[in-house]
């Protein structure tokens, strides 16, 4: 069973700083804590930097897919995304 990890974002004035490393390995240890073996997240194809984070990390790609977020007017978008995964 994976832990999923979800929405997460720093605050473009606080990137580069290692919040979100920071905030990941947290995630990873709350997954561990409740017996899980993997993390799982879906990174927008648009967004490189995050996905490079996530490399960073050791997280791999395992599949692609659209998938739909909420908007701010509440109604969806469908956004292509990679799913990855980690070994923890």
């Amino acid at each position: 069973m994976a832990g999923e990890l979800w929405m997460l974002i720093v605050d473009d004035a606080w990137r580069g700083l290692g919040i979100g490393t920071r905030l990941i390995a947290e995630l990873e240890e709350r997954a561990r804590a409740k017996g899980l073996g993997w993390t799982r997240l879906a990174v927008e194809d648009d967004n490189p930097l995050a996905r490079d984070l996530y490399e960073r990390l050791g997280y791999r790609e395992l599949t692609r897919k659209v998938t739909s977020w909420p908007s701010d007017d509440g109604s969806g978008v469908d956004v292509p995304v990679t799913i990855m995964m980690r070994s923890l």
